[in-house]
């Protein structure tokens, strides 16, 4: 089994600073979390309180949870009008229309979790790049950005 050794891709609004923030998120505790972001070609370590950050999102996967199912599902629908009889002329062409275009944007479409709705400040340390905390002997400016 193949593994990801980096942590998700969090983008999100502080509310302090009244900046937006986003990056990689590298650890998290109890009320910091730590992202590396790129900026003018360097890697910039982002502190930032937990009761500081209003929402976010962490970019979970590049691609819908489950895009075979829903693509499945929408071409399955597709054959639907074949039942209407004489009004499958009309709804044929626009179920495929809709379907291949729901098909087509769940593709392309990254799976993300929506911070505070979706998930708590306590379950997005499974996302960092060290879930249990940055490790005894790693020092912070040695992380590079993937």
């Amino acid at each position: 089994m193949e593994q990801y050794v980096f942590g998700s891709y969090f983008k999100g609004t502080e509310i302090e600073e009244r900046r937006y923030v986003e990056g990689e998120i590298i650890c998290i505790d109890d009320s910091t979390m730590t992202l590396m972001t790129l900026n003018n070609k360097k890697n910039t370590i982002v502190l930032i309180k937990k009761h500081h950050v209003k929402d976010g999102l962490i970019y979970v996967a590049l691609s819908s949870n489950n895009a075979n199912s829903i693509s499945m599902w929408s071409s399955a629908n597709m054959l639907l009008p074949l039942s209407h009889g004489a009004y499958g002329v009309i709804t044929l062409p626009l179920n495929i229309i809709v379907g291949a275009g729901i098909s087509y944007d769940t593709a392309l479409s990254p799976y993300s979790i929506m911070y505070p709705s979706d998930i708590s400040w306590n379950q997005m340390n499974k996302f960092a790049r060290f879930p249990g905390g940055l490790p005894e002997g790693v020092k912070i400016e040695d992380i590079k950005l993937r």
